[in-house]
């Protein structure tokens, strides 16, 4: 399991805009504005975005599990 570094994790409530990338099967980049990001106690992040403005990326992350 991959986490955040620590250094990212100290500046991740400071961020004002965060961008939510993945690609899917056929390797398309999506990218959509996320709304909220939080990191967890285990390293890994917590992205929120809302599914109804951001469809593509939402079916390229189901796809290929993948996050950028």
């Amino acid at each position: 399991m991959l986490v955040l570094p620590a250094s990212w994790r100290l500046h991740l409530p400071l961020m004002p805009s965060l961008r939510l990338g993945s690609c899917d099967r056929h390797g398309q980049p999506q990218v959509c504005r996320a709304l909220a990001a939080d990191a967890l106690a285990d390293g890994r992040m917590l992205v929120l975005l809302a599914p109804h403005t951001a469809p593509r990326v939402v079916a390229a992350l189901r796809e290929t599990g993948q996050a950028a």
